[in-house]
């Protein structure tokens, strides 16, 4: 038995106002008149061309798509081959930049493997006054996306000592243990990446003084003079 009410989806509505505008051919036995009955048929007809029209389009459409994605990839190949030869023939060129300028792409990137780790900065120091460890930590910023960044610290005594290697650490601190009994030290630190050094810190000099019991702490840290 039919429904009542039309189903809501495009091609069982067609089908069902098709089916329906046979059935109410009698407009008289179901309460519509001769000129409603007419004008559901006309409306009927002009729902089944534009399905038609509808079909047709979504098949055009579809074949149109075809066509793009193929024409696509003939031109993205095209284009890749391209810019290859391009790219090859800027690396002849005493300037390739200006090629580059002059294609309209960009140049291509230095590889990170390459660039230099980063400049290590504000240093900062605590002392532990229960074993007389000295904490460094700093910033560093590295270029993106990089790994591998190791950071040498070295030493020195006072302002003329000869620097000396206390050690080499992954992370952006380290623990010298081993701090000189001395009134100035200073640090400088180096970051290192696959034997690519950046360029040192600043030298650092940490006053140590002593309180009215004897302990030891930090009195000032200061970029060197």
């Amino acid at each position: 038995m039919s429904n009542q009410v039309p189903p809501s989806a495009d091609a069982l509505f067609r089908a069902w106002v098709a089916s329906h505008a046979n059935t109410w051919e009698d407009a008289t036995t179901i309460g519509l008149s001769a000129a409603q009955r007419t004008a559901y048929v006309a409306s009927a007809d002009d729902l089944a061309k534009k399905w038609n029209e509808l079909t047709e389009a979504e098949a055009a459409l579809g074949k149109a798509r075809l066509a793009w994605r193929e024409q696509k990839a003939d031109t993205r190949s095209l284009t890749m081959d391209d810019l290859g030869i391009i790219r090859r023939f800027a690396l002849t060129q005493s300037n390739p930049a200006n090629i580059y300028l002059d294609a309209d792409i960009p140049a291509p990137k230095t590889p990170v493997g390459n660039v230099p780790p980063g400049q290590p900065f504000e240093v900062k120091a605590t002392l532990n006054t229960n074993n007389g460890n000295l904490k460094l930590i700093w910033k560093c910023n590295n270029p993106a996306t990089t790994t591998g960044t190791v950071y040498i610290v070295k030493r020195r005594v006072g302002s003329t000592g000869a620097w000396i290697q206390a050690g080499i650490t992954s992370t952006r601190s380290f623990l010298d243990t081993d701090v000189p009994t001395a009134a100035v030290v200073q640090y400088q630190i180096t970051a290192q990446r696959s034997n690519i050094n950046g360029t040192p810190s600043q030298a650092v000099s940490i006053a140590f003084g002593h309180g009215a019991d004897g302990e030891a702490f930090v009195k000032s840290v200061k970029i060197a003079a």
